[in-house]
């Protein structure tokens, strides 16, 4: 069995040097710009130039909800040499979720693309665990699920164990990998790690006063990965 992937999101390259050694993924993201905040693409080119093919890194791209701007940002982020990107999936109905899906068939990215759904959004994550299967074909690569207001509560403040369980475990059986993040505590990980989920996302849990905002503590990410 594959264990998780730490996935571990950074602000400034300096955060970088702090967790290399502890995180199985790099998440390059804006913390002070909402759920999903992007660097700027100069950055990211000046990061992968001194850590491609040494590190794994991912990149937000946004809090885009227009279909049109999300793709023109994936291709100029698409040729950055990323492993990963994560889109936000932002969109309110069912049938703006489907046509997106729809769009994103057609369009040809080299780079691996991760889903964010967002924990607060109940209908659409319940659409997502009866219908995990469309997925199996999709352009994303991960599902993840996230919070989208950072403060207040957290992913398993929203959804109990056994549904993050049962979501999980349905994917495995479609063979999809999904990652689980959000305001996720320390003592909270070794729960999620009984039931392995492709990856868990952290940033408060790492930082000092589990405050986003804050700098990123070595020590935190140290003992976190431990876990692993």
């Amino acid at each position: 069995m594959t264990k998780s992937s730490l996935l571990i999101s950074v602000k400034n390259i300096e955060e970088i040097k702090k967790v290399r050694k502890y995180a199985d993924i790099i998440d390059l993201k804006n913390p002070n710009d909402g759920a999903l905040g992007a660097w700027k693409i100069n950055q990211l080119i000046k990061v992968t130039n001194i850590y491609q093919n040494k590190i794994c890194l991912s990149a937000t791209l946004g809090n885009i909800y227009n279909n049109d701007i999300i793709f023109k940002e994936l291709f100029k982020f698409d040729k950055i040499g990323l492993e990963y990107i994560k889109i936000g999936i932002f969109h309110d109905s069912i049938n703006e979720l489907e046509k997106f899906l729809n769009s994103l068939k057609y369009k040809k990215i080299q780079t691996k693309l991760v889903a964010v759904f967002f924990a607060e959004n109940k209908k659409i994550i319940s659409y997502l665990k009866k219908n995990i299967g469309i997925f199996t074909n999709s352009k994303f690569n991960i599902l993840l699920i996230d919070t989208l207001n950072k403060k207040s509560e957290g992913l398993l403040e929203i959804y109990t164990l056994e549904f993050l369980k049962s979501l999980v475990m349905s994917a495995k059986k479609n063979k999809i990998k999904i990652g689980l993040s959000g305001k996720i505590k320390k003592d909270q990980v070794l729960k999620l790690l009984n039931f392995n989920p492709s990856i868990i996302g952290l940033r408060s849990a790492v930082c000092k006063k589990f405050e986003r905002h804050q700098e990123i503590s070595t020590k935190f990410a140290k003992e976190i990965s431990a876990l692993f």
